[in-house]
């Protein structure tokens, strides 16, 4: 008669499935937060750093060239125009006053006023030769989603609230 072997148990327990489960959701963590947003996030921080960095430069524009300098929204995106001939106008081929446009998923609204119509050919900000400026606020947002930066007027330009 042939020795019976006690049966051993097959699959796995419990406590092993756990742990792998855990496992498994702490490497999917890791991943998202390495992958993030997918550089979303690093595409608003740097256009509403260019926006800020551009409305210092057309302050110090207005001033050097004794005309009012004026960032403008528009349809094809945003850019500064000087005050020429009784109207705004895109000097030359002046790189500075290029048109600038926005990465795709991104909307520029201006705020402080009634309507904060989306880029709806809207002036926010004149800077004029003598140092005052006369600005409204501007929000950038990421759509879809609530990341959003907020830019302030101040003296020598906007400042910049990311949330």
């Amino acid at each position: 008669m042939p020795l019976l072997r006690p049966s051993l148990p097959r699959g796995f327990t419990l406590l092993e499935v756990m742990v792998v489960v855990v496992l498994v959701g702490i490497l999917a963590n890791m991943v998202r937060l390495a992958v993030g947003d997918g550089g979303r996030g690093a595409a608003l921080r740097d256009t509403a750093r260019v926006l800020q960095q551009l409305t210092r430069v057309a302050a110090d524009e207005a001033m050097i060239t004794s005309r009012p300098v004026a960032l403008i929204l528009g349809p094809e995106g945003y850019g500064l125009q000087r005050w020429q001939e009784g109207s705004w106008r895109r000097p030359g081929t002046d790189a500075l006053y290029r048109v600038r446009r926005l990465p795709p998923g991104m909307d520029l609204r201006v705020t402080g006023s009634d309507d904060g119509a989306a880029l709806g050919s809207r002036v926010p900000a004149i800077f004029f030769p003598d140092g005052n400026v006369e600005a409204l606020g501007m929000e950038l947002r990421l759509l879809p989603g609530e990341r959003r930066a907020r830019l302030l007027p101040e003296d020598d330009g906007y400042r910049v609230e990311f949330n």
